[in-house]
């Protein structure tokens, strides 16, 4: 898994090239790691 650091248009980037497990592996790992980034 990697770990991705949120920012404008990375949410729409991720979901046309990703699976939805792949969606929230990636959030997750996020979410933990930059949460402050990660609220959405």
């Amino acid at each position: 898994m990697r770990i991705v650091v949120m920012a404008p248009g990375i949410w729409v980037q991720m979901e046309k090239r990703g699976s939805k497990q792949e969606l929230a592996a990636d959030a997750y790992n996020c979410c933990f790691h930059q949460n402050a980034l990660c609220t959405g």
